[in-house]
């Protein structure tokens, strides 16, 4: 009996440690516990940027230390980074090169790796005129930002974000410095954190901007629709600095993410927004809750002084009410000649669409 609870609290550790537990040989070597903080505080810079490509320098093999049998192959690897934001650190070049570890086969489980094409928040210690992952099990935020401009999604990699990873990314939250608060943020609204609203909402009185702007960036894709308004307002009063305009940006994309139909009279009123990337993203959102109380909205819309917010709205359109070919055509034909697609929609709301879905 005892030896079976030795066993349970041998894989209850193993379980939620904020990085897993990786073997070296056959038999699992537990790896050190390291805090959010730790992890913040070890980088030598945070940064966010785009992989732009990966190249190997060298193999190795991997063997057990008892008997020296083959456990893997390990590609040694490195990404070149082009960096969109600096989080901490002091890095000015554009781009940087980042080596890793890539194992096959055997008992090893995979380490992070970086793939072409990805966007990422990474936490790297310098090692020369390259940089590594901070903590080998632990560093890597991974993202999907499109060429066009869609949704960005973080999401905890390395280890599956458990309870105890959120309880330290909500911990960091009481940090009075910036640069541990905003990735923080950033992972929470990774793993779609629900439990963190309530204390992100505390955040929403600070004097820095920065960490404003990224709370209700952060809320807005976590699913918290009530800080809609707030949100909109930061747009509106912060002054336009380039600092600021990431975080107005943000919140923008943000509006784009919204899936929640309790959101949509509020995006209604929206779509006559001053700021056109505003009106653009609403329209998005509002293509992909598909309630049909916004056709009228969306046929409003199609007036709009800008092309992009038109087919947005226009998309919307054709997505509620099943229409393709002439209805919806693809971006580039929109461009070449709008007039058509418009002038189609626009017949059939005053032949059928006013009779069926109303005024306003």
């Amino acid at each position: 009996m005892k030896c079976k609870k030795e066993v349970i609290k041998y894989f209850l550790v193993i379980f939620f440690a904020t990085v897993t537990t990786f073997p070296e040989n056959s038999m699992a070597t537990p790896v050190p516990y390291i805090s959010f903080q730790d992890l913040v505080s070890k980088s030598d810079i945070i940064c966010k940027g785009e992989i732009l490509q990966v190249y190997k320098i060298g193999e190795s093999e991997e063997r057990a230390r008892d008997d020296g049998r083959l456990l893997g192959k390990i590609s040694t690897k490195v990404a070149l980074v082009r960096i969109d934001r600096i989080l901490k650190g002091n890095e000015t070049r554009e781009t940087v090169e980042v080596e890793f570890e890539e194992v096959f086969a055997g008992v090893i489980l995979p380490r992070m790796i970086l793939k072409k094409g990805e966007y990422v928040l990474l936490f790297l210690k310098g090692e020369g005129e390259r940089y590594s992952f901070t903590f080998k099990y632990y560093g890597k935020f991974r993202a999907k930002i499109p060429v066009s401009r869609k949704e960005l999604q973080i999401g905890a990699e390395g280890s599956n974000p458990s309870t105890l990873v959120q309880q330290e990314l909500l911990n960091s939250l009481r940090d009075v410095r910036s640069n541990i608060v905003l990735p923080s943020l950033i992972g929470l609204e990774g793993i779609k954190s629900k439990a963190a609203i309530m204390y992100i909402e505390n955040l929403l009185d600070s004097n820095d901007l920065a960490v404003k702007g990224q709370a209700l960036s952060t809320l807005i894709n976590i699913g918290s629709i009530n800080h809609i308004v707030e949100a909109i307002n930061y747009i509106d009063e912060q002054p336009a600095t380039k600092a600021q305009d990431v975080y107005k940006t943000k919140i923008i994309y943000a509006l784009g993410n919204i899936r929640d139909a309790n959101a949509v009279p509020l995006l209604h009123t929206l779509l006559k927004h001053q700021n056109t990337l505003v009106r653009c993203e609403v329209a998005r959102s509002l293509r992909r809750i598909k309630s049909q109380s916004s056709i009228p909205y969306l046929v409003d819309g199609l007036d709009d002084i800008n092309l992009e917010v038109k087919y947005q709205c226009m998309m919307g359109l054709a997505k509620m009410l099943g229409k393709g070919g002439d209805w919806a055509p693809a971006y580039k034909i929109f461009l070449e000649d709008e007039s058509k697609p418009i002038s189609l929609w626009k017949a059939w709301w005053q032949n059928e669409g006013k009779a069926e879905f109303g005024f306003k």
